[in-house]
């Protein structure tokens, strides 16, 4: 299971992302839907670890596991 626990995500020393949280549980299907611009790659790229993407706050876990300190090759291993 994927869960994202209250993240914010900063680019270039601007916020773009801010106190975002859902769980994604097996087995269910999830769709991000928003307008241009609302963040929907960017949260993307914060969750596969792209070094642009600064988690500044929160958490993301698969299975339970903090991933923020694994590498992207690693996270995508999970």
């Amino acid at each position: 299971m994927l869960e994202i626990q209250n993240i914010s995500v900063n680019v270039d020393d601007s916020e773009i992302l801010h106190d975002v949280s859902f769980k994604a549980v097996p087995g269910k299907n999830i769709c991000l839907l928003g307008k241009n611009g609302s963040g929907k790659s960017s949260l993307a790229l914060a969750v596969m670890g792209h070094p642009d993407y600064m988690v500044t706050g929160g958490d993301i876990l698969i299975d339970g596991e903090s991933i923020l300190k694994m590498e992207p090759n690693e996270r995508a291993q999970k």
